[in-house]
C-alpha cells in the first residue's frame, strides 16, 4: 500500500491518495489552485533581521482608524479546532516592522494596521503561512483564517543533533514535513534498530532516527530545506528536497543500507602508497604574495627565522613565486573543450554544486565568443544541457542552463565522460586546444579499469583530461590517474568559500600559461645543507643544490614552497654563506629565455635560544606540510611492511606540530592532526613488521 501526496507548485494545500496492490480503480480529486496565491507567496521573504516589534492586544474587535485597516487573523486546525494562545506576527517588509498579538479562546489575533501595504504572515516559528495585502481603502475589517497544527516534539538535542520521540503521531504538522524511510540491508532483509541521519544542506542541524523492528525510520523536518542522507558508515547516501514544500507535507523514500567497509573497519584500509588522499599543499596558501611590475615573473626569500646562534640546529626558508597579473587572452589559441560535470547527490553537500555553478558560470562569462564550448552533466545517467559550439555573445542563455543544474542521484563518471569526449570530437583541430574538464569528487559505481582504458583512447586522439576536485573527500586516485594518463593537471577546490577565485586560477593555468620550462636551483653550502622541500617534488643535481619544476605558470599564479635545511656546526661566518634560489624561463609571448635570481641570508646571534619559524601563517603551513609528509611516510612504511617506522614517524609528528603550535584552532591543522592521530591509534596494537 502507497499513499501519494498530491501537490500543485505554489499552493499550500495538498491531498493524498492511497494506492493498493493489485486493485486497479479510477478517482476524480479537485485541489483549489489560486494563481495569485501561488505568485504572492513565491514572493515573501524570510528575512526579519533588524525588524522593530509593536506588540497589539484588544479584548473586542476595535473600529479602525483613519489611515489604517482592522485585520483578524483566525487560526484553526485541519479539524477546525480554534488554536489558543499562540503568536501571530503580521509583518511589513516595506517597513521592516512586526505586528504581535497572541490568538485567544476563539483562535482569534486582532491587528490594527497601516493601510496600502502587504503583509506576511507568519506563526509561531513558522514563517510566511499567509499574506494580507491592503490598499489605500480605510475603515475596512478584513478576517483570514489559517490552518495550524501546533506540535510539540519530545527530543533530545546533543550539540547540533537532534533526537525526536515520533511515537503516537503519524501526520505532518505545519511547517514540518513527516517523512519516513525504510531501510534493508544488502541482501534485502529490513534493517531494526539502524541509526540513520538527515543533515541540513544549508544549515547546520542533524535529525537522528533508530529504525524500528519493521526498519521504519520517522522524522518530523522543517520544510524549505534540503537534506543529505548518512548512515554511520555510508555517507551521502541521497538527498531529501522539501526546499519548496508548503501546507502539510508527507513523504516517504525506501534505501538499501550498504556499510562502506573503508568506514566500518578503517584498520584495513590504511591507503597504499599510490592511493593516499592527500590535499595538496599549495591549497592550503592563504597569504597574498605581491606581484611583479616589470617582469612576468619573480621569485623572493623569507627566512622563518633569520637569526641563528649555535643553539640552532635547523632553518625554515619560504620561497614565493608570483606572476604577474596582465595577461591578453585574445592570443591564445581558440578553446574546445568540454565541461562534465558531477551531479550526484553526494555534490549536494556543503554547497559544492551551488558553488561550482557559480564558478563555471564565471569563466565562461570570460571566454571569447569564437570559443567551442559544451557542458555535459551525470549521476546515474548522463545528459548533454549545451552541445558542443561556438560561445557567441549569448552567455546569459548558458549561465541560466548551469544555474538550473540541481544535484541527485549517484554517480557514472564512465558515462558523462564518454559523452565529453565525443563532443570535443565533433571539432577537434590542432589549431585549438582541445581538452575535456571533470568536475568531480571521483566517487561512484564505475569500474576504475575500464574508465581508464577508455579515456586513454580518447588522449590517443588529442583530447587531454583535467580533472578538478571538488570535496574534501574527493577521489583522489581515480582523478589524479585519470588527468596523468590524460596529459593534464589534477587540481583540487574542496569545498572552498572561494572556490569561484581557485577555480579561475586551475582553468587558467590548464588553458592560458604564460610561461613554460620553468626550472627553479636552489644552492647551498656545507653549513647550510638542504634537507626537505614542502609543496613541490623536487630532485638532486648535485652535491651543493636541488631542482623543481613549475608545471604552468598564469597570470596571477601565487605559490610558495618550504625549504628545510640542517645548520651544520654554524658560527659568524654563516653569515657569508647565503642560500641562493635561481629561476630560469620561457616567456611565451616573446619566446624569451629569462634568469633571475635571488639570496637568502642568515644572520648570527649569540641570544641563547632559538625559535624555527615566528610567523603564524608560515608556521601553519609548516605544520601542515609536516604532517602531509608524514602520511606520505606512513603509507609508504606501511606498503614495505615496516609498520614500527609508521608508528614512530606518526607519533613523533604528532608530538612535534603540538609543541610548535600548542594553542592552535585552525581547522586544517585540527583536521590533518586528528588524522595522524586516528592512524596512530590504528597502528598501536600493529606489530613491527607485517607477519611479525
Amino acid at each position: 500500500i502507497c499513499n501519494w501526496n498530491i501537490k500543485l507548485n505554489g499552493m499550500p494545500e495538498t491531498k493524498s491518495v492511497t494506492v493498493e496492490p493489485g486493485i486497479t480503480k479510477e478517482q476524480m480529486l479537485s485541489l483549489p489552485f489560486d494563481e495569485e496565491l501561488a505568485r504572492r507567496l513565491a514572493l515573501q521573504k524570510t528575512d526579519r533581521n533588524g525588524f522593530s516589534i509593536e506588540p497589539q492586544s484588544f479584548n473586542t474587535t476595535p473600529r479602525p482608524r483613519r489611515g489604517n485597516i482592522v485585520a483578524e487573523v483566525v487560526l484553526e486546525t485541519r479539524d477546525r479546532v480554534p488554536v489558543t494562545n499562540t503568536k501571530i506576527h503580521v509583518v511589513s517588509l516595506r517597513d521592516k516592522k512586526i505586528f504581535e498579538a497572541s490568538t485567544d479562546y476563539k483562535g482569534l489575533a486582532t491587528f490594527m494596521l497601516p493601510n496600502n501595504n502587504k503583509y506576511d504572515i507568519d506563526v509561531a516559528d513558522v514563517l510566511n503561512l499567509d499574506y494580507i495585502d491592503f490598499g489605500m481603502s480605510e475603515g475596512v475589517i478584513q478576517t483570514v483564517t489559517i490552518q495550524y497544527e501546533p506540535l510539540n516534539i519530545p527530543q533530545k538535542i546533543s550539540g547540533d543533533t537532534i533526537l525526536q520521540d515520533l511515537r503516537g503521531i503519524d501526520r505532518a504538522s505545519t511547517g514540518k514535513a513527516y517523512y519516513t524511510i525504510r531501510v534493508k540491508d544488502g541482501g534485502g532483509e529490513i534493517a531494526p534498530n539502524q541509526p540513520i541521519y538527515l543533515s541540513e544542506i544549508h544549515g547546520t542541524k542533524i535529525y537522528k532516527a533508530i529504525t524500528n523492528n519493521e526498519g521504519l525510520a520517522k522524522f518530523m523536518l522543517p520544510t524549505g530545506k534540503k537534506y543529505m542522507i548518512n548512515f554511520p558508515f555510508q555517507k551521502d547516501v541521497d538527498v531529501i528536497d522539501i526546499s519548496e514544500t508548503i501546507g502539510f507535507f508527507t513523504g516517504a523514500m525506501n534505501i538499501t543500507y550498504i556499510p562502506d567497509p573503508k568506514l566500518e573497519h578503517p584498520e584495513k584500509f590504511i591507503p597504499n602508497a599510490d592511493k593516499l588522499f592527500l590535499i595538496e599543499f599549495e591549497n592550503f596558501i592563504t597569504k597574498q604574495i605581491p606581484k611583479p611590475k616589470n617582469k612576468p615573473f619573480s621569485i623572493s626569500l623569507i627566512w622563518g627565522n633569520n637569526k641563528v646562534n649555535k643553539n640552532a640546529k635547523e632553518a625554515l626558508l619560504e620561497v614565493d613565486f608570483a606572476a604577474n597579473p596582465d595577461y591578453d587572452p585574445l592570443k591564445s589559441p581558440p578553446l574546445n573543450v568540454c565541461f562534465v560535470l558531477d551531479r550526484s547527490g553526494s555534490m549536494a553537500g556543503y554547497y559544492r554544486i551551488e558553488k561550482l555553478k557559480i564558478a563555471l558560470t564565471k569563466y565562461i562569462s570570460q571566454l571569447r565568443p569564437t570559443d567551442m564550448i559544451s557542458i555535459v552533466v551525470f549521476e546515474s545517467y548522463m545528459s548533454v544541457i549545451l552541445p558542443t559550439q561556438k560561445l557567441g555573445s549569448d552567455k546569459l542563455k548558458i549561465a541560466k542552463m548551469i544555474d538550473e543544474i540541481q544535484p541527485g542521484g549517484g554517480t557514472n563518471i564512465y558515462n558523462g565522460l564518454v559523452e565529453g569526449y565525443e563532443q570535443v570530437l565533433h571539432n577537434i583541430s590542432p589549431n585549438y586546444t582541445n581538452r575535456l574538464v571533470l568536475l568531480s569528487d571521483g566517487y561512484g559505481q564505475d569500474d576504475v579499469p575500464t574508465t581508464l582504458k577508455k579515456s586513454k583512447e580518447y588522449n590517443a586522439r588529442g583530447i587531454d583530461l583535467s580533472a578538478i576536485g571538488v570535496g574534501n573527500d574527493y577521489n583522489y586516485a581515480l582523478l589524479k590517474q585519470l588527468a596523468t594518463t590524460g596529459g593534464g593537471l589534477m587540481q583540487y577546490v574542496g569545498d572552498s568559500a572561494n572556490m569561484d577565485e581557485i577555480f579561475m586560477h586551475e582553468m587558467q593555468s590548464v588553458m592560458n600559461p604564460i610561461a613554460k620550462d620553468v626550472t627553479v636551483d636552489i644552492l647551498y653550502n656545507n653549513m647550510i645543507v638542504f634537507k626537505q622541500i614542502y609543496g613541490f617534488p623536487f630532485y638532486k643535481k648535485a652535491d651543493n643544490y636541488v631542482s623543481l619544476n613549475l608545471k604552468n605558470v598564469y597570470p596571477g599564479m601565487s605559490k610558495l614552497a618550504l625549504v628545510s635545511f640542517d645548520l651544520k656546526n654554524p658560527d659568524e661566518s654563516i653569515e657569508k654563506k647565503p642560500v641562493t634560489v635561481r629561476l630560469s624561463y620561457t616567456e611565451l609571448k616573446t619566446g624569451k629565455k629569462i634568469t633571475d635570481e635571488e639570496k637568502a641570508y642568515l644572520q648570527w646571534n649569540p641570544a641563547v635560544g632559538y625559535q624555527l619559524v615566528y610567523y603564524t601563517e608560515q608556521k601553519r603551513l609548516y605544520c601542515i606540510a609536516v604532517m602531509n609528509q608524514t602520511l606520505k611516510v606512513m603509507a609508504e612504511s606501511f606498503d614495505a611492511g615496516d609498520y614500527k617506522k609508521a608508528k614512530d614517524a606518526l607519533k613523533k609528528t604528532t608530538e612535534d606540530v603540538k609543541n610548535l603550535y600548542p594553542e592552535a584552532k585552525d581547522k586544517d591543522i585540527k583536521k590533518l592532526l586528528s588524522e595522524l592521530e586516528n592512524y596512530v591509534s590504528i597502528f598501536k596494537n600493529m606489530p613491527d613488521k607485517k607477519g611479525k
